[in-house]
């Protein structure tokens, strides 16, 4: 970090560009000890004046917290982020994509924590306690600037049955107390940027489903579908990655009319297969609600 201070000319723009492909492109491949000196160059650049692309860069990094794995790389690289946002919490928080996104992200931490804790694994105590800190807090703080997050907030909150602050903060805006129910009735209104919804796939995941929406045939993709339940949903939890995919697929990717009109693989039988691989799981119900979640709310001006 001091040789870099020392040759950089324009606020770290590059470096901090540069980071982002590098990180984005390459983070599977790296090895641990590069691993921490990447998340240690990220808090450098925050804590620098200007921070010039630091948000761009937290924004990489919280996509790398991958759904569904609790292994213990993914619990170090959640634990890490957690820590670094924490103690730069009214930095974040003056960014509000950014806190949307670590809010989203950390929502889902804490679903993982309880799944992992139901099948066996009691551990992760501290990263399950500072993520429901960290989700209240903001909750409580900045639940208006949370408005534009949309339905899959609340969506997603039915799911974290386990965080008791988060729950105590939840309950307490949403009660029956003067202006509550139409702040629910606000955000139920809103859809979910695609941005957001897009930041729970990590970016591997994101490349190999994409990949099968624009390339494979139809016919031709039970080899693919069998590759990317080995790469990405081999183990029971992460299968609570399901819903996040079943959302991708619904209100991220819309296909080209070049895509509609040729035989390549089609999204409803990408989500048929999702929901297939659900069937008889606790995310069978989570599934298939957000599948449908959209056309709840469906406005004649929206599109689902």
């Amino acid at each position: 970090c001091t040789l870099l201070s020392q040759v950089s000319r324009d606020n770290y723009a590059y470096a901090v560009n540069k980071l982002q492909v590098f990180v984005k492109d390459r983070w599977g491949y790296l090895r641990d000890r590069a691993k921490h000196g990447v998340v240690a160059l990220a808090r450098h650049f925050i804590e620098k004046e200007g921070r010039k692309g630091s948000e761009s860069l937290c924004h990489v990094l919280l996509r790398l917290v991958k759904g569904g794995d609790m292994g213990a790389r993914n619990v170090w690289m959640a634990c890490s982020m957690l820590d670094l946002l924490r103690s730069h919490t009214d930095w974040v928080t003056s960014r509000s994509s950014l806190m949307q996104a670590a809010l989203y992200t950390f929502l889902r931490v804490l679903v993982d924590a309880q799944v992992a804790r139901e099948g066996g694994d009691a551990g992760h105590s501290a990263l399950k306690k500072h993520a429901d800190e960290f989700c209240a807090k903001i909750l409580e703080s900045h639940l208006k600037e949370c408005v534009p997050m949309g339905r899959d907030l609340i969506r997603l909150l039915k799911t974290v049955t386990e965080a008791p602050q988060v729950r105590a903060v939840w309950e307490a805006a949403t009660g029956d107390g003067p202006g509550q129910q139409p702040l629910v009735q606000e955000i139920l209104a809103t859809q979910t940027p695609p941005w957001l919804l897009q930041s729970r796939l990590s970016p591997e995941a994101e490349t190999h489903l994409h990949f099968m929406m624009t390339q494979v045939r139809m016919g031709n993709q039970r080899r693919y579908q069998t590759w990317f339940v080995q790469k990405h949903l081999a183990t029971p939890t992460s299968k609570s990655l399901l819903p996040d995919l079943v959302r991708y697929v619904c209100g991220v990717y819309h296909p080209p009319n070049q895509v509609l009109s040729s035989n390549v693989l089609p999204r409803w039988a990408v989500l048929g297969w999702l929901l297939q691989l659900a069937h008889g799981t606790k995310w069978e119900a989570p599934a298939n609600l957000a599948a449908v979640y959209d056309w709840l709310w469906f406005k004649r001006k929206g599109s689902v």
